[in-house]
């Protein structure tokens, strides 16, 4: 695509700043038989002839065709907004990076995973009360129909093992979760 150039004029068209707006991307242009027409563009936030910008000015916006400069449109200038999609910076020896308006964070510490598997979906935890009144084996019934306090215990053991594996399991979405709303790529 050939290079955009955007002129700032006032209303008397007298050039505003020091020169064109040369960073300028992703011109659109529509125009109506009926009414006025628009015109949008893009440019880095971090230009520092954006400051030049106001309201009411026109925009003219250039190419360059086969070595000339070509006019693509013009329009006054109603509406100005800041969109910052990615921001980066270097702190010493840590880069730092945010999206989406979020403050620029250095990289979060590395993750450990011992078991790699994934999910899109988090349970909800249900709640399972013990109780601490279990008797063994009962004496009326012949064999051993029920089970006997030990193995009890070790359910309740192998139990309190995978509820604790369960909120380690949370504790790393959130992580996850934490370190992605820190660079702004969740709410």
């Amino acid at each position: 695509m050939p290079a955009l150039r955007v002129d700032l004029e006032t209303s008397a068209g007298v050039k505003v700043g020091s020169g064109p707006l040369i960073r300028a991307t992703n011109v659109r242009v529509t125009r109506r038989l009926s009414k006025a027409g628009t015109v949008a563009f893009d440019f880095p936030a971090s230009d520092r002839k954006a400051a030049n910008i106001a309201s009411k000015q026109i925009a003219k916006v250039w190419t360059r065709r086969a070595g000339a400069q070509v006019a693509v449109a013009a329009g006054i200038v109603d509406n100005i907004a800041a969109r910052e999609y990615m921001r980066g910076e270097a702190s010493g020896t840590a880069a730092m990076i945010g999206f989406l308006g979020a403050a620029a964070a250095a990289r979060a510490a590395a993750y450990t995973q011992t078991f790699s598997t994934t999910a899109r979906t988090v349970p909800a935890y249900t709640t399972n009360a013990q109780n601490a009144a279990y008797t063994g084996i009962n004496n009326a019934q012949a064999g051993t129909p029920y089970a006997q306090l030990t193995d009890l215990n070790l359910l309740r053991v192998a139990y309190e093992n995978l509820r604790a594996s369960y909120d380690e399991t949370v504790k790393v979405l959130n992580s996850v979760i934490d370190d992605l709303q820190t660079f702004g790529l969740v709410g």
